[in-house]
């Protein structure tokens, strides 16, 4: 189904940003171009200096891995390519907002970590556990899944009355899908024991003549795996839940030519395990620039800061509003089609090739921490994004 497939999400979010320029009547968000090489461009450029001082070709890509490295610190460099596997799939479907109240302490170092960082520690204390598995051992199977209990995750993420996480039970019913996801999917996974990090057998049939596997071979796996196991009152098309597919009223009535695909989870999943079997199950892949930017709002929110995105309505910003409330829709997609505007204007102001400066990487050193950074500068109380969203902890 073309809503599934990465040219859909580039292709449909391109759409809604000629909408923007072309009917202006129509859009929540006003479109400036000079603030990106103003406003933008500079801080990028100085956030990677500042942080990357031997150069561009030393960022790592955006990834999973990044927050389990604080401090210079690798938790999880010592498990092998299937156990690595197995940790992402569950960390990053976690990996949804916790919300401006939730923290984590490591036990290890006594500190306090918050938003992606605490979460991926919190997974990774349930991962030791063995709440992923059937027999408590650390690794991710479908049995395990399938019996995870919200008590299991309320206790290995620490949440009381006094800690709250956004979505706690979406969360945990997100992963006993999966779960059964696994068990479907035993071209994947394997025939006995259906864990994630099976897709590794999968993946070599798929090396082609030049030694390389094409990106849509993992995507295809990350898309049909995932695609049962999201929200039923998700957009639904040809009897298909579809997923972080939503609604644009802007490109017309409920039908197929006016759902926006964004697959952020999916898609940040897709880039998280492709550096774990490059890293470790040293597989070589081609295609990769398919790949968009996150939508999310880090990327999204840097935007609204810097100036690039300007609501049309300022009341939008004392709101609460659901992800599939046109003005997300629409933020969303312009975060796409500009983050791809801004990874060449970056690459032009550094004299850099697209290959040595990926999109991944400005993700990584750029946009995504950029937009952190920023959200504490301007919203020291919550550090949270511009636009306040509400999550169920499977969008964000």
């Amino acid at each position: 189904m073309y809503l599934l497939t990465l040219k859909a999400v580039r292709e449909r979010c391109t759409q809604v940003y000629e909408n923007a320029l072309s009917n202006p009547e129509s859009s929540y968000f006003s479109i400036h171009l000079d603030a990106i090489s103003k406003i933008l461009i500079p801080r990028l450029q100085a956030l990677i200096s500042r942080d990357y001082p031997a150069g561009p070709a030393s960022i790592p890509p955006h990834g999973r891995w990044r927050h389990y490295q604080m401090d210079g610190n690798d938790r999880v460099e010592h498990l092998n390519v299937r156990d690595l596997i197995d940790l992402f799939v569950v960390s990053v479907l976690l990996d949804a907002g916790a919300g401006d109240a939730w923290k984590f302490k490591e036990e290890r170092s006594g500190k306090i970590w918050c938003r992606s960082e605490g979460l991926a520690l919190a997974a990774l204390k349930a991962f030791h556990s063995g709440h992923f598995s059937q027999d408590g051992s650390a690794q991710v199977d479908a049995e395990g899944l399938q019996k995870l209990s919200v008590d299991q995750i309320r206790e290995a993420f620490q949440v009381t009355a006094d800690n709250p996480i956004v979505g706690l039970e979406g969360r945990v019913e997100v992963l006993r899908k999966l779960g059964s996801s696994l068990i479907d999917h035993p071209q994947f996974y394997g025939e006995r024991t259906k864990r994630p990090g099976n897709v590794m057998d999968y993946l070599k049939s798929k090396i082609g003549s030049n030694g390389k596997v094409h990106v849509n071979a993992i995507w295809d796996v990350v898309i049909r795996t995932l695609s049962p196991i999201w929200p039923s009152d998700r957009t639904v098309h040809e009897g298909k839940a579809l997923g972080d597919v939503w609604h644009l009223p802007a490109l017309g009535p409920e039908q197929e030519s006016s759902l926006v695909p964004f697959h952020k989870l999916s898609q940040w999943l897709t880039y998280s395990l492709l550096e774990v079997l490059q890293k470790k199950g040293r597989f070589d892949f081609e295609g990769v620039e398919l790949m968009t930017g996150l939508p999310e709002y880090r990327n999204g929110g840097v935007l609204i800061d810097c100036g690039v995105l300007k609501l049309r309505d300022e009341k939008h910003l004392t709101e609460k509003i659901q992800p599939s409330h046109p003005l997300i829709v629409e933020w969303r997609a312009l975060t796409v089609v500009l983050l791809d505007r801004i990874a060449n204007d970056l690459r032009k102001a550094m004299n850099m090739s697209e290959t040595e400066l990926t999109l991944a990487k400005v993700l990584e050193a750029g946009t995504w921490k950029l937009g952190r950074e920023m959200a504490a500068e301007l919203r020291p109380d919550t550090k949270g994004p511009p636009i306040k969203i509400i999550s169920d902890g499977t969008v964000f």
